[in-house]
């Protein structure tokens, strides 16, 4: 009889070892306020905010990526879906900027494409960080 209840105990506590596992993980306080600023990021584009005020926004999301990088744990797959979506958004500022600045159409155009492809690539990282803490 105790040899049984034994072996019901190590079934249940193997059972809800397995279960707390496969939990997907919970982001750091750091990793979410790296998601938060790259998350405003995008709806700061998508509410067509000035340049200048996304710049106020990029030097936020770099501030909270140095914290994070500080902090030196964590989700490693987080980091570099986040890393890859902040140099996206930078590019974009900088195009952005250079495409107000364009002295002809043909240029504003390239700009314009290179804008659009880099916020779409950022977009892309985003989901990206944000699928390392869900359910696989």
């Amino acid at each position: 009889m105790k040899g049984r209840t034994a072996i019901i105990l190590l079934l249940i506590l193997t059972l809800s070892i397995s279960i707390a596992c496969s939990a997907p993980p919970k982001p750091t306080p750091e990793e979410k306020a790296v998601l938060d600023s790259l998350t405003t990021l995008q709806k700061g584009y998508d509410r067509r905010i000035t340049v200048e005020e996304f710049a106020l926004l990029l030097s936020a999301a770099s501030s909270n990526i140095e914290q994070l990088k500080k902090g030196g744990k964590g989700n490693n797959c987080f980091l570099n879906a986040a890393k890859k979506c902040f140099s996206s958004y930078e590019i974009s500022q900088k195009a952005w900027k250079l495409m107000e600045e364009a002295p002809d159409e043909s240029r504003r155009v390239d700009l314009e494409t290179t804008l659009s492809f880099t916020i779409g690539f950022a977009s892309i990282s985003l989901a990206k960080a944000n699928e390392c803490f869900s359910q696989r």
